[in-house]
C-alpha cells in the first residue's frame, strides 16, 4: 500500500497526517511518500519519522497536481491512497479499507468523508443500502470527484489518468469523472471510520478568491473533452448537472462574489452554459425555481452583470416553496432535483 502526502508549506500539520497512518494496525504494510512542492527534506528540520520516503517537485505552479502526480509515478503497490498534508485518517480507517479491498477487490474504494468537528458527509448520495458496484448516474458519483480512499494503481496507468496540472483549482475534476465513467468497480466504505478534511489550514489554495475563468477553468476543460462528448446521454446529463450545481452556481451565488463587469466574465459564464446545454439539452429541468432565477439569467443573451446580481439576490431571498420545487411539477422527484436530494440527506444517504 502506497500513501502519498503532497505538501507545499512547512506550516502544515504534517506530523498529524503521518501519525494517522503509522498508528493504523496495517502500518507495517504501508509505504508513506511525502512529496514536497518546492520543499526539500531539510526544510522540515528533522520532523519526518524514519522510514518516510521524501520526493521534491519544483514546478513553479500553485497546484497540488504536480506533487500528487509525482507520488503516483513513484508508487509501486497495488493500491494507492492520497492524504492531504492538513487532513488525517480516523483510527481504523485504513485498516478497514485494506480489509475491504483484499476481500472485495474493487478498482476504487471511496472513503467516507467528515469535515473536522462535524458529522460524516452524505457524499456520494447513493441509492438506499448501496455501497458496492456504484453507478455514476444512479449513485450520483459525479459529486465526489476527488477519489479519496484507495485506488488500484494499475487502473490509473491503464487509463493514463493523472491529476490535471496548470489549474489553480479543480485538478481532481477530470480524474474523478473519468474513473466513474470508465465501467470500473467502485465501492464506498460507508460504515468505516472517516477521512477527515481539516479546517485548521489558513493557506489552502481552494480558499483563494479567483476570477470566473480561473475558478471554472477545470469546468471549461471538461466540457471540451472527447470522452465526455462520446459518453451516454445519462452520463452527459449527470455531469452537466453537477458542473452547473457545484461549480457555476456555487461560484456565481457565493456571497460577495459577483464582480462580473470587467474582463468578459459574464460572456465566459454564458459560454459555459451554452456548452452544457449543447452537451445535454434540457439538463436544467431538475433545478429548483429559485436556481432557475439565476440559470435563466445566465442563459439570456440580453442579461447584464447588474441583472445577474439582481437574480442572485432574488434567489437568496426565495421562498422555501421556490427553493424546493421545479418549474414543472413532473420534475420534482427527478433524481437530481433539490427535494430528492433533501430527502436523501434526511434518510442518511
Amino acid at each position: 500500500m502506497d500513501v502519498v502526502i503532497p505538501i507545499h508549506s512547512t506550516s502544515r500539520p504534517l506530523e498529524r497526517a503521518i501519525r494517522s497512518v503509522t498508528e493504523q494496525a496495517c502500518a507495517a504494510r504501508v509505504r508513506i511518500t511525502v512529496v514536497g512542492h518546492g520543499l526539500s527534506e531539510a526544510d522540515f528540520g528533522g520532523r519526518l519519522p524514519a522510514g518516510i520516503r521524501f520526493i521534491t517537485v519544483v514546478d513553479g505552479k500553485r497546484s497540488a497536481a504536480g506533487p500528487m502526480n509525482a507520488g503516483i509515478a513513484a508508487a509501486t503497490a497495488e493500491y494507492l491512497c492520497r492524504l492531504d498534508s492538513d487532513d488525517y485518517l480516523e483510527p481504523g480507517a485504513l485498516d478497514a479499507w485494506v480489509e475491504h479491498v483484499i476481500r472485495e477487490r474493487p478498482d476504487v474504494l471511496l472513503a467516507r468523508l467528515r469535515l473536522q468537528g462535524e458529522n460524516p458527509m452524505p457524499n456520494p448520495l447513493t441509492r438506499a443500502l448501496r455501497s458496492r458496484r456504484l453507478d455514476l448516474v444512479k449513485d450520483r458519483l459525479s459529486y465526489r470527484t476527488n477519489p479519496l480512499g484507495l485506488i488500484r494503481l494499475g487502473v490509473l496507468r491503464d487509463l493514463g489518468l493523472s491529476f490535471t496540472e496548470d489549474l489553480a483549482v479543480g485538478e481532481d475534476l477530470e480524474i474523478g469523472l473519468r474513473l466513474w465513467s470508465s465501467a470500473l468497480r467502485v465501492d464506498y466504505a460507508s460504515k468505516s471510520p472517516c477521512y477527515v478534511v481539516s479546517d485548521d489550514a489558513t493557506d489552502r489554495v481552494t480558499l483563494a478568491d479567483r476570477s470566473a475563468r480561473v475558478e471554472l477553468g477545470a469546468t471549461e476543460r471538461i466540457l471540451r473533452q472527447s470522452w465526455l462528448s462520446n459518453a451516454s446521454p445519462a452520463t452527459k446529463r449527470s455531469i452537466a448537472v453537477k458542473l452547473l450545481r457545484t461549480h457555476v452556481l456555487d461560484y456565481v451565488t457565493r456571497p460577495g462574489q459577483i464582480t462580473l463587469s470587467t474582463g468578459g466574465e459574464l460572456d465566459f459564464l454564458r459560454s459555459l452554459m451554452l456548452s452544457m446545454t449543447a452537451l445535454s439539452p434540457g439538463f436544467v429541468a431538475p433545478f429548483s425555481r429559485a436556481d432557475r432565477m439565476v440559470i435563466d439569467e445566465l442563459l439570456d443573451p440580453a442579461s447584464t452583470s447588474e441583472s445577474l446580481v439582481r437574480a442572485v439576490k432574488r434567489r437568496s431571498s426565495a421562498t422555501r416553496y421556490a427553493t424546493l420545487l421545479t418549474p414543472r411539477l413532473r420534475n420534482v422527484l427527478d433524481r437530481e432535483s433539490t427535494i430528492r436530494r433533501y430527502l436523501g440527506y434526511r434518510l442518511g444517504r
